[in-house]
């Protein structure tokens, strides 16, 4: 009986570490995945953005930006151009023309040091008043979920890696201006 509860709390202890660890993205996450950061500011600012173009607002997804061309790629570009960044791309078609300066001003990057592509991936919306926790984090029922988003992210930056003209940054959305549906 004593194995029992033993073994039981060092699994709750294990899943309590994945919960508290996974509810933020920190600097010891960002030291394995090396990020550019970046952040719509607010969230309302990342819904108006896309609504603007004809799309709806996605996260946990990725879009390439042609810094040279000043292009924002579709998504059959930008997998035409880059076959291994598939799996993390956006595939909803949208039609944007943003100079380089409204991009960042948009994402809030520091381009100095990018390379020829950008590869902007939108990770899931933050709680700015509770210390950057992710949307839904201690919500068992999303669990599942944020561990997918957790991983999606954690491929795009792997992915990234293997690229040696893409820079990849990691925008953050905060719950600014976040209205949930109600029903």
């Amino acid at each position: 009986m004593l194995k029992v509860k033993a073994l039981l709390l060092i699994v709750f202890l294990m899943l309590g570490n994945f919960y508290s660890h996974a509810s933020t993205f920190t600097d010891e996450d960002n030291k394995t995945e090396q990020w550019q950061l970046g952040t719509t500011k607010r969230f309302d600012t990342f819904q108006s953005f896309f609504l603007k173009y004809g799309s709806n607002a996605y996260f946990r997804t990725a879009y390439l930006y042609d810094l040279k061309k000043q292009q924002w790629l579709s998504y059959e570009e930008a997998k035409s151009l880059k076959p291994a960044l598939q799996p993390i791309l956006n595939v909803q078609h949208m039609e944007v023309t943003l100079t380089l300066a409204e991009v960042v001003s948009f994402t809030n990057i520091d381009i100095r040091d990018a390379k020829r592509y950008a590869l902007f991936f939108f990770d899931t919306p933050i709680d700015t008043d509770n210390n950057n926790e992710y949307l839904f984090a201690g919500n068992d029922v999303f669990a599942k979920q944020l561990k997918k988003s957790i991983d999606m992210r954690k491929l795009a930056a792997k992915l990234v890696k293997q690229q040696h003209d893409v820079t990849g940054y990691l925008i953050q959305i905060p719950l600014i201006g976040y209205k949930p549906q109600t029903f």
